[in-house]
């Protein structure tokens, strides 16, 4: 975990509020299933990956805020497509 990763959770708590906001948002939608530990794993994975800088509560508020669906459902696209247990054919 680089240190991006690891100042970022320290701000987690605080950012409790805006998570539960994007999930709702999600909800709304029809993503009944999406967690908080998924939506953070999606951030870090995606939009946190290769930032090195110290984090501002501003820019993760930011990073929370823009992530739409669309960006949630291609991570779990590229995801699905890494994991060694996925077939072409099966079922989703």
């Amino acid at each position: 975990m680089s240190t991006f990763h690891q100042q970022a959770a320290e701000f987690k708590p605080k950012l409790q509020v805006v998570i539960e906001s994007k999930l709702d948002e999600f909800r709304m939608l029809g993503f009944d299933t999406v967690s908080e530990d998924d939506l953070w794993e999606c951030l870090e994975r995606t939009l946190w990956r290769k930032k090195e800088d110290e984090p501002k509560l501003f820019q993760l508020v930011e990073d929370i805020l823009s992530l739409t669906v669309n960006d949630y459902m291609n991570y779990i696209r590229i995801e699905a497509f890494k994991s060694p247990t996925w077939q072409f054919g099966e079922s989703v």
